[in-house]
């Protein structure tokens, strides 16, 4: 009587009997990587056991391994993780059906995360299809963001479109274009900001260092205070108040104001602007009457101008005509 053991890693429990019948034996899962199987055949003869082995070790091509533990991978093709298919993946790949774990990576060709698909990727893009977070992210030309088209954006631009960006603090030294954006702290920029909807400042503050452009207005429901000036310096006006047509050339204060130096005289002055309408309407006027009752011998009119208003000064006397004296000034208002 002869008993028959079949012994491989990879059968359950790592062995199993035989009958001295059996010619062929199947394993149901298959060989998953490259094994040895031993046939160990153990016969009785008058009262001692005799053991004989037949070994025989076959190589997968396509091994797999449930868990792999090593010390440095190197893949001289490409490595793909979560899947079986190299469709598309080319040479140098790095290809992750799921999540990645490391202290250092690199890529010498293409790394692509959450998908198999490595259409219209070239060497050296990086492309995610869930999340990525980050310590700290340096981007040596251009970051776009809620899309995939760079157009002609110059290197060193942040594109965002249509997706908001959270930040503690926010500094850019070239331009930064955004959909829509909340900074819950700061936000500096070096060079220029161009904003065209709304800006929402929180409990800190917003600074500017160079320019700050609203195309689409500025409201501001709380005070308005500022440190700077408001109004530019004072612009003395050329030329005879005989009524000709001047324009405003900004946001501004009109001043003018008249005198005469002798007895008995009485001076007018107006002040006409051009309204929304097209219509010529009075604005401001000022009376001079030196030697009546009461006594008059200067006064003042003040209009409020926006930027290419028409107006109109009419004294009926040059601005220093002998003892009759006419002075106008024109203060820019800085504010929008």
């Amino acid at each position: 009587n002869t008993a028959y053991t079949l012994y491989s890693p990879t059968l359950p429990g790592g062995s199993t009997n035989l009958t001295d019948t059996t010619r062929h034996h199947t394993i149901e899962k298959g060989v998953p990587r490259d094994t040895t199987f031993t046939l160990r055949a153990t016969a009785q003869s008058e009262g001692h056991q005799k053991d004989s082995y037949l070994t025989t070790t076959i190589t997968i091509e396509k091994p797999q391994f449930t868990e792999l533990t090593t010390e440095r991978l190197a893949a001289t093709d490409r490595v793909v993780v979560g899947t079986e298919s190299f469709d598309k993946a080319e040479k140098g790949d790095l290809r992750v059906g799921n999540k990645v774990i490391t202290h250092d990576l690199a890529a010498t060709g293409r790394a692509l995360v959450g998908s198999e698909n490595f259409d219209g990727m070239k060497k050296g893009d990086l492309w995610a299809g869930g999340q990525i977070t980050l310590d700290d992210l340096a981007v040596k030309k251009r970051a776009l963001i809620g899309s995939d088209l760079f157009g002609n954006m110059p290197d060193g631009d942040i594109f965002i479109r249509g997706n908001s960006v959270f930040a503690g603090d926010t500094r850019t030294e070239g331009t930064a274009r955004m959909g829509g954006a909340r900074i819950d702290r700061s936000i500096r920029v070096d060079e220029n900001i161009t904003i065209y909807g709304k800006v929402h400042g929180g409990s800190e503050e917003l600074t500017v260092g160079s320019k700050l452009k609203a195309e689409g207005g500025a409201i501001i429901t709380g005070a308005l205070k500022v440190d700077g000036e408001v109004l530019g310096k004072p612009q003395k006006l050329t030329g005879n108040f005989d009524g000709s047509v001047r324009k405003a050339p900004s946001n501004g204060i009109l001043v003018v104001r008249m005198y005469t130096g002798d007895h008995h005289r009485t001076r007018n002055l107006h002040i006409d602007i051009k309204n929304s309408n097209g219509e010529w309407e009075n604005l401001g006027n000022a009376v001079v009457d030196y030697g009546g009752a009461p006594d008059t011998r200067g006064g003042s009119a003040t209009v409020p101008l926006f930027k290419d208003q028409e107006y109109k000064i009419s004294t009926g006397f040059s601005q220093n005509g002998g003892s009759d004296n006419a002075e106008g000034y024109f203060f820019p208002l800085l504010s929008p």
